[in-house]
């Protein structure tokens, strides 16, 4: 078995890639608790009733959004730790640090783009004015990017970090399990492509996020 010798402490990336598991686990409660769905208004052509929605709930979907961004970049942050304790093998580890930059670096843009649209459209869609096309538009793109990010974040950051720590720190059970984000990878493209965004396009929230907490506490119990 070849070993790792690396300047990585693997207590600090699995804690780094649990805590902002966690934090993202903590924003989509927050979010369900306001009982909107941009995906759903936008597949349903209801985003004038969504707007709406939001303008009475802006303070819970701030501090959604803000849990949100701060969990993906420190889950991401993580996930390159992660990659780089499998260096050893160091195209799928520097593939993987590419998927969780790219994540993070989408988080800081389409969550806050979202946001915008809750506290700059709601308002005016509440006071009589009709903006939903706009916001339709807006919306299409901010969650189209949410989506492509979960996929670069999960199924292919947790394959290719997986793959990179193999013959290392990655047990067999978590190797294998990297294998169902990458097919629930796939059923969310096809949910994007055939517009179903509620249903198997969701499947790989709990399979990749699960996965990553793992892989953190797989790492923190790692000896190197």
């Amino acid at each position: 078995m070849t070993t790792t010798n690396t300047i990585v402490n693997p207590r600090v990336a699995g804690a780094c890639t649990i805590i902002g598991a966690i934090i993202m686990l903590s924003g989509a409660g927050t979010w369900m608790s306001t009982g909107t769905d941009l995906d759903a208004a936008l597949m349903g052509g209801t985003v004038a009733d969504y707007l709406i929605a939001t303008h009475a709930k802006t303070g819970t979907l701030a501090v959604n959004i803000a849990l949100w961004t701060i969990g993906a970049v420190v889950m991401c942050a993580g996930g390159v730790q992660l990659a780089m304790l499998g260096r050893a093998r160091p195209q799928p580890a520097a593939l993987a640090s590419f998927a969780y930059a790219v994540g993070a670096a989408s988080a800081i843009v389409f969550f806050p783009l979202w946001y915008g649209i809750i506290v700059g459209l709601s308002p005016a869609q509440t006071a009589g004015a009709d903006v939903s096309a706009f916001a339709t538009a807006l919306g299409h793109g901010a969650t189209t990017a949410d989506w492509l990010a979960t996929v670069m974040i999960l199924a292919v950051g947790g394959m290719s970090v997986a793959n990179a720590g193999r013959d290392t720190w990655v047990p067999r059970w978590l190797f294998i399990w990297s294998y169902f984000i990458g097919v629930a990878g796939v059923l969310t493209l096809l949910g994007l492509v055939l517009g179903d965004r509620s249903t198997y396009a969701t499947l790989i929230i709990p399979i990749g996020i699960g996965w990553l907490i793992a892989a953190g506490i797989v790492a923190m119990r790692y000896k190197g």
